[in-house]
């Protein structure tokens, strides 16, 4: 039988909150805000080529995204402007103009890159503005700046 000290305890404890705090804030939250599948493996697969544990949230709509927002703000948002019912321009300004979400990196998917739309995406604080169908090598990059964004 061995007595445990207080100290050892805490010291013990410390340690152990130290190693989980290390390994959430290693993991990168993203949600993607797209009805298109193809979008959604496009991003999924460039994820598994950045050295980076991803949590991937795609809400089914509108009221679903709100509440996952709401709950814990992610790391990335993507967010396409194929969505008929939203305008993008719009959605990009209450993403970085709200309290939660306004360190959030914020891509906007277009399906062409129209100068005048991708424009004023941008001013709207839009932070990358990528063409549909999508290419994994800029969606690693912007992962990548997520990454060293979270740090």
């Amino acid at each position: 039988h061995r007595r445990v000290r207080r100290d050892d305890v805490d010291r013990f404890l410390e340690k152990q909150r130290a190693n989980m705090s290390d390994s959430a804030s290693a993991t990168i939250e993203v949600v993607i805000f797209s009805e298109d599948p193809s979008a959604i493996e496009a991003l999924k697969f460039a994820c598994r080529h950045v050295d980076t544990r991803f949590r991937i949230a795609s809400p089914s709509d509108a009221f679903a995204c709100g509440v996952m927002l709401g709950e814990r703000p992610p790391d990335l948002i993507v967010l396409d402007s194929d969505l008929t019912h939203l305008n993008p321009v719009e959605l990009c300004i209450s993403f970085k103009y709200h309290a939660r979400t306004e360190n959030c990196y914020l891509v906007v998917l277009l399906p062409d890159l129209a100068p005048r739309l991708s424009h004023e995406l941008q001013n709207a604080r839009a932070d990358s503005v990528l063409p549909k169908p999508l290419d994994p090598i800029p969606c690693r990059h912007v992962f990548n700046i997520v990454r060293h964004r979270k740090r």
